[in-house]
């Protein structure tokens, strides 16, 4: 009976060492294929979700496209069925709203942009000032000084 359980335990620490050896080297080559493939995969992802809100933009600009064609049709048909001016204010009022939409978001990027150029413009101005300002501060000093060493030598030449 010793004799077979000393196989067992033999028998246990021999697989549970080369399981442990087979999990170590999955692990090690699972991690250099992620830390191979981690650069790729981080641009891929950020191009992926580029694409995502290009997609996402195009879709919205689409369904915005859509929704006023159909509008405009069912517009259309209704004043040919002759049902009322309530129903064509009513789906006038819907274009206007989503053409105002439109237009604010088109003038609030266009905003954005002015204000974005206006700032760097004044950033340059303002750096340029301040080195023209730096370049006359040197100026002035070393024209104060060259003015204190001349007339320290003209004195000292009197004296």
């Amino acid at each position: 009976m010793g004799l077979e359980r000393g196989l067992e335990k033999g028998l246990e620490r021999g697989l549970e060492r080369g399981l442990e050896r087979e999990l170590e080297r999955r692990l090690e080559r699972g991690l250099e294929r992620r830390l191979e493939r981690g650069p790729e995969r981080g641009l891929e992802r950020e191009l992926e979700r580029g694409l995502e809100r290009e997609l996402e933009r195009r879709l919205e600009r689409e369904l915005e496209r859509e929704l006023e064609r159909r509008l405009e049709r069912e517009l259309e048909r209704r004043l040919e069925r002759g049902l009322g001016k309530g129903l064509e204010r009513g789906l006038e009022r819907v274009l206007e709203r989503g053409l105002e939409r439109r237009l604010e978001r088109e003038l609030e990027r266009e905003l954005e942009k002015r204000l974005e150029r206006r700032l760097e413009r004044e950033l340059e101005r303002g750096l340029e000032r301040g080195l023209e300002r730096r370049l006359e501060r040197g100026l002035e000093r070393e024209l104060e000084r060259g003015l204190e060493r001349g007339l320290e030598r003209e004195l000292e030449r009197r004296l």
